[in-house]
């Protein structure tokens, strides 16, 4: 059997080492709409993507976003079929904490809103252009993650308060508390009314602060 796909000639991940001054403004308002225009599809579907990172998202030769990677993906139905002392797949830089805890962590625990905690990571790496949690070594990450509460830095101050807040939300430690992908599309409105309020130069030095946390 051979699978036969568009495509793509990009990452996001080479989107974000492409820029000096941070991705153009329309780029980025561009593609967090699309990411969780696609998430939200999914969810629609009761798919959990379980591996949302800028490696997996691809961009098309017309610039839309492609998710991709399904490696470790599932459905309800597939889930019911989980042992509860089965260990998550996934990349742990992305992974909510309550993934890192691994068996001990509710099986019932949503699935979208581990994809959301993912979401929230890859839209401040689109702003920060940096790897999320840099420098610590990969078997310390699901204790810093997941028990010690670790997070992507944050401005104390920003001219995107908005984005600031979703993040925020996204990385709500209870699971329950994360907004839906649904309610995220909704957010991105305050988002993009406060990116389209800013100029370019203002937007350069806003990334410029990102990528300095």
């Amino acid at each position: 059997m051979f699978l036969v796909s568009e495509y793509c000639p990009s990452t996001m991940e080479k989107e974000i080492s492409k820029y000096s001054n941070g991705l153009p403004k329309y780029c980025f308002i561009r593609y967090i709409k699309e990411m969780s225009t696609g998430m939200h599809f999914m969810r629609i579907r009761q798919i959990h993507h379980g591996d949302l990172k800028p490696e997996n998202i691809l961009i098309s030769e017309n610039g839309t976003l492609k998710l991709a990677d399904f490696g470790v993906s599932s459905t309800p139905d597939e889930l019911i079929r989980y042992r509860r002392d089965r260990a998550w797949s996934g990349t742990k830089e992305y992974m909510a904490p309550e993934l890192h805890q691994g068996a001990s962590s509710k099986f019932t625990s949503s699935l979208e809103m581990c994809d959301v905690w993912s979401y929230g990571i890859v839209l401040w790496q689109l702003m920060a252009r940096l790897r999320p949690h840099e420098g610590i070594e990969q078997h310390m990450l699901a204790k810093k993650i997941g028990i010690d509460g670790l997070l992507p830095p944050l401005p104390s101050s920003s001219n995107l308060e908005s984005l600031v807040n979703l993040l925020r939300k996204c990385w709500n430690k209870t699971n329950p508390s994360r907004p839906t992908f649904h309610k995220i599309l909704q957010d991105l409105e305050d988002v993009r009314e406060e990116l389209e309020g800013i100029d370019e130069n203002e937007w350069i030095e806003e990334c410029k602060m990102w990528n300095a946390l």
